[in-house]
C-alpha cells in the first residue's frame, strides 16, 4: 500500500492513536450548506498552469452562504479547548460492503497550507472566535482529480473511520477502479477533533461519533478522462455495473415516520427494461456513527417508468429526522441513488395515527350539516372558516350511507374544484390545516427544502399556536424562516393578526429573531421588514436588541463576533445606545 494513502481516522501526528478522552456531546454536526461542484474536477497539472485558477467547492442549496458551512453544536465552541473540525473526502457506501472508503482523490484548503494533513489526507480547521455563533463556513476547499496511472499506483483503499484499519483492494485497471469503488461520486465528512501537544508532539484526537457527511457529490465520468488505461480486456467483479441512462425524473414522498410504510412513488426519464436489464432490486441502507442497517424491499411494482414500493420500518430509536440512503439496481445497471428522510414519532395521547391511513379519527359518522368542522381537530377551530364555503361543500355531498371515507373524499374533490375553477387555493388549505396539526415537521421541512410560495400561502389560514411549532433546533416557524432569509415567509408571519406573539419566542439556545439575523444573514431587506413592523406597532425596539441569549449575548455581540459588518452597522444606527 502507498504509504501516502494512510487512513486519518487512525493515525495521528506523530503517533497511531485514538482516545478516548474527547467528551462525547448528543448533539452533532449539521450540514446547513451542501458542497457541491460548479465546474469539472482538474487535475493538479490543470492548477500549476494556471496559478490563478481556483476551483473551489462552492454551496447552492442555502441562498446565505456560497460555500460548504456546518453548524456546530455549542459544547464545541470554547476556543480554549483546540476544537477543530477534520474535513475528508470519501466515496459513497459501497454496495457490497456497505462501507464508505477513503477517496484517492486530494482534497486540499488552498490558501493556508498549514491546514492540509496531507499524509492523512485530511484537512483542519480550527474553531475561531469568529465561529462562536455556530455557522463556519469553508469558501478555499478544492478537490484535484487523479490520473489514470495515480489511481492505478495508488493501493487498497482504507474503510473510513475503521479501527482495524479495513482496507478493500483496488482493480488493476483505472476503469474499473471508478465503477467499483464509484469514484464519480464523493462526500464530504466533517468530524470534531482536538489537538494536543506533548512533549513537543502534535495529536490530533479524533471523535468520530460526531461525524456528518454532506449530500453526495456528482461527476460525470467521460472515457477521454481515462487516460493511459489499459486497452486489454480485464476481470471485473461480478458486481460491477454500468451506470443507466435512465435517470430519475420526480419522487414522492421524500420523508415518513420510523414505523409507517409509505408508499414511494419514483417516475424515470425512460423505461426500465427488466427484460434487457434485470429485475430491480431496492435496498434501504443507513450508515451512522454506531449504527449500520440494510434492508431490501420485498414486494415493488415496475410499469414502464415509473416504480411504486413501501418503506421498510427504520429500526433504530431516533430523536431527530434521520436521511437513509435509497440504492436502486438492476443485473446489468445502477440507478442513481436517492435519499428518504426517517421522521420520529411524537407520542401524544391525543393523536390517533396517521390521518390519512385513519380517517375514523378524522371524519366522524355525523348528518350535522357543519360535517367539516370536524376535519379541524384538538384546538383547531373553524370559526375563521367562510360559511359560504361550508354550506357549499356540505350541500354538494351526495348521500353516502354514512361512509366517512366517503364524505372525505367528496369534501376534497370540492376543495379541488375551488383550486382549479376558481384559482383559489385558500380551501384546500384549510383542509390541509389538520393534517399539519398533527405532522407540524412538514411546514418545517418546506422551509428548509427554500420553498416559500406554499408555506406563505397556508400560514394565511395557519392558527398561531401551529406556527409555534418546534424544529429539533427549537425554531417556531418565524425563526426558522428568518435564518434561511425566508422573506417571503416572514412578511406572510407579520402580517397575521396577533403575529406579536411569534416575536417573543426564542430557540433553544434562548436566541431571539435579531439573534439569528445577527448570525445567518448580511440582507437588510428582511431587517427593514421587522423594524417597520415593531415601529407600526409601538413594539420595544430597544428591549429586543438588549436581549442577551444563553451565552449573555445580545444580538450586537453576536454581529460583530461572526464579524457581520452591515447588520452591526444597521444596529447601531437603530439604537446607538445598544449593550453590548
Amino acid at each position: 500500500m502507498n504509504s501516502d494513502y494512510l487512513n486519518p481516522s487512525t493515525v495521528v501526528v506523530p503517533l497511531d492513536s485514538i482516545s478516548a478522552e474527547l467528551p462525547l456531546y448528543s448533539e452533532s454536526l449539521e450540514v446547513i450548506a451542501q458542497p457541491c461542484y460548479t465546474s469539472k474536477l482538474r487535475y493538479r497539472s490543470d492548477y500549476v498552469n494556471k496559478t490563478k485558477r481556483r476551483g473551489v467547492l462552492h454551496s447552492i442549496n442555502n441562498p446565505n452562504y456560497q460555500s460548504p458551512t456546518i453548524r456546530i453544536p455549542q459544547q464545541y465552541l470554547n476556543v480554549n479547548e483546540q476544537y477543530s473540525i477534520r474535513i475528508c473526502l470519501v466515496t459513497v457506501i459501497h454496495e457490497i460492503t456497505h462501507r464508505r472508503y477513503i477517496h484517492p482523490y486530494d482534497l486540499e484548503a488552498i490558501d493556508n497550507e498549514d491546514h492540509n494533513d496531507r499524509n492523512h489526507r485530511a484537512v483542519w480547521f480550527p474553531i475561531q472566535k469568529e465561529d462562536i455563533g455556530g455557522i463556519k463556513s469553508f469558501p478555499n476547499l478544492r478537490i484535484v482529480k487523479k490520473k489514470a496511472d495515480d489511481l492505478k499506483n495508488l493501493g487498497n483503499f482504507l474503510a473510513f473511520d475503521s479501527l482495524d484499519e479495513d482496507s478493500s483492494p483496488q482493480l488493476s485497471s483505472a476503469k474499473d477502479t471508478i465503477k467499483e469503488f464509484n469514484l464519480e461520486k464523493a462526500q464530504l465528512a466533517f468530524t470534531i477533533g482536538k489537538k494536543t501537544i506533548e512533549d513537543n508532539n502534535i495529536t490530533y484526537i479524533v471523535c468520530s461519533q460526531t461525524t456528518v457527511f454532506s449530500e453526495e457529490m456528482t461527476e460525470n465520468i467521460r472515457e477521454s478522462d481515462l487516460v493511459n488505461a489499459p486497452t486489454e480486456s480485464t476481470i471485473v467483479r461480478p458486481h460491477s455495473l454500468i451506470s443507466s441512462d435512465c435517470r430519475m425524473y420526480k419522487y414522492a414522498p421524500r420523508s415518513g415516520f420510523t414505523d409507517t410504510n409509505d408508499e414511494i412513488l419514483i417516475f424515470y426519464t425512460n423505461k426500465l427494461k427488466p427484460s434487457k436489464y434485470g429485475e430491480l432490486q431496492v435496498t434501504f441502507e443507513f450508515d451512522g456513527p454506531t449504527d449500520h442497517w440494510s434492508a431490501s424491499v420485498l414486494e415493488l411494482e415496475v410499469k414502464d417508468q415509473m416504480v411504486s414500493f413501501r418503506t421498510p420500518y427504520f429500526p433504530f430509536s431516533i430523536d431527530k429526522t434521520t436521511t437513509v440512503n435509497i440504492i436502486l439496481k438492476q443485473e446489468k445497471t445502477l440507478l442513481e441513488p436517492l435519499t428518504f428522510d426517517y421522521i420520529p414519532r411524537v407520542h401524544c395521547p391525543k393523536c390517533q395515527g396517521n390521518p390519512m391511513g385513519n380517517p375514523n379519527s378524522i371524519v366522524q359518522n355525523n348528518p350535522n350539516k357543519r360535517d367539516i368542522s370536524v376535519l379541524y381537530s384538538d384546538n383547531e377551530e373553524t370559526d375563521d372558516v367562510p360559511l359560504k364555503s361550508i354550506y357549499f361543500i356540505s350541500a354538494a355531498l351526495p348521500p353516502t350511507n354514512g361512509d366517512p371515507t366517503q364524505r372525505l373524499i367528496y369534501i376534497l374533490s370540492d376543495c379541488i374544484v375551488t383550486l382549479f375553477t376558481d384559482n383559489n387555493s385558500e380551501l384546500f388549505l384549510r383542509f390541509c390545516r389538520p393534517f399539519i396539526v398533527k405532522r407540524p415537521e412538514l411546514l418545517h421541512i418546506a422551509i428548509k427544502n427554500n420553498y416559500s410560495d406554499l408555506p406563505s400561502k397556508f400560514i394565511s389560514v395557519a392558527k398561531i399556536n401551529l406556527l409555534q411549532q418546534k424544529n429539533e433546533f427549537g425554531e417556531t416557524v418565524l425563526l426558522h424562516a428568518a435564518r434561511l432569509n425566508g422573506i417571503d415567509i416572514v412578511k406572510a408571519i407579520l402580517e397575521k393578526q396577533d403575529s406579536d406573539k411569534l416575536l417573543e419566542d426564542v430557540n433553544s439556545r434562548g436566541q431571539n429573531i435579531f439573534h439569528i439575523l445577527a448570525m445567518n444573514t448580511n440582507s437588510q431587506e428582511i431587517l427593514d421588514l421587522l423594524i417597520e413592523h415593531l415601529l407600526k406597532k409601538s413594539i420595544n425596539i430597544l428591549e429586543k436588541f438588549d436581549y442577551v441569549d444563553d451565552d449573555k449575548y445580545t444580538p450586537l455581540k453576536l454581529s460583530i463576533l461572526n464579524n457581520n459588518l452591515s447588520v452591526t452597522d444597521y444596529f447601531l444606527q437603530l439604537s446607538p445606545g445598544s449593550i453590548i
